[in-house]
């Protein structure tokens, strides 16, 4: 079974190929605002390195978000249009669990896992898992939209053993933790993984998105959208081209 997976809600942009039942080849560019102009090129290149034709995947696995918008939309029409093209499924993983995985390696049973997205504005789309006696996630938290400085509260006192946070809102959610969570007192050891030593999202989303395909859970290539979790709000430059040219 051959599965491209596709991860692009943050600024890094993640591409990777599951052949056999293992990664075959994975590549992650750490670059914001390039998915448009690298990710079929990264595609491409994945199967290549992976050895499997497009026309011989059975499912095209995309990250549903939330997360960034345009990556989001990016991965999504990318996802759709390969599937459609080589007549492949479209899978869907939630990009709070597939994050959450890729930690679950550092993890024992009892502990927690937040994996949460820079939502702009001083906000976080975060996510809280527990790690079960079999090893596999339990959610704590649904998605949601937090305000940082309450990220505390939303979480209120849940996690238990050690609290490891992922995502690219990693450092803006240890800095509100670390106080309640961070003293061996409360029971809870805080930690915040090296980006850089985890597995590419990418690899997590391929690994969910087999055991998905396995049971048969995949999406209608028409109607599937990211899950936003909030509507989009274009930036507003504070002076246009023109009101400069006017000074």
């Amino acid at each position: 079974m051959n599965i491209l997976a596709l991860e692009t809600a943050t600024d890094a942009c993640s591409v990777a190929a599951w052949r056999d039942g293992r990664i075959a080849a994975q590549l992650t560019l750490r670059r914001a605002r390039a998915h448009d102009a690298q990710l079929v090129p990264m595609i491409a290149d994945a199967l290549r390195y992976a050895d499997v034709a497009a026309s011989d995947l059975a499912a095209v696995a995309v990250s549903s978000g939330p997360g960034s918008y345009t990556g989001l939309r990016i991965g999504a029409a990318a996802a759709k249009g390969l599937a459609e093209a080589v007549d492949a499924a479209l899978v869907s993983v939630p990009g709070p669990l597939a994050w959450a995985r890729l930690a679950l390696p550092l993890a024992a049973p009892g502990d927690c896992i937040a994996a949460a997205f820079d939502a702009r504005r001083n906000e976080a789309y975060a996510a809280a898992f527990r790690v079960a006696s079999d090893h596999t996630l339990e959610t704590l938290r649904d998605t949601a939209a937090i305000q940082v400085e309450q990220a505390a509260d939303w979480l209120n006192d849940a996690a238990t053993g050690r609290l490891y946070i992922v995502g690219d809102a990693q450092a803006k959610l240890y800095a509100q933790l670390a106080p309640q969570y961070g003293s061996t007192a409360r029971g809870a050891n805080i930690m915040a993984p090296d980006p850089e030593r985890l597995a590419p999202p990418a690899v997590a989303v391929a690994q969910l998105a087999a055991e998905k395909l396995a049971r048969g859970e995949t999406e209608d290539l028409v109607s599937f959208e990211p899950h936003y979790l909030k509507d989009f709000a274009p930036a507003t430059p504070q002076k246009t081209a023109f009101r400069k040219l006017a000074i």
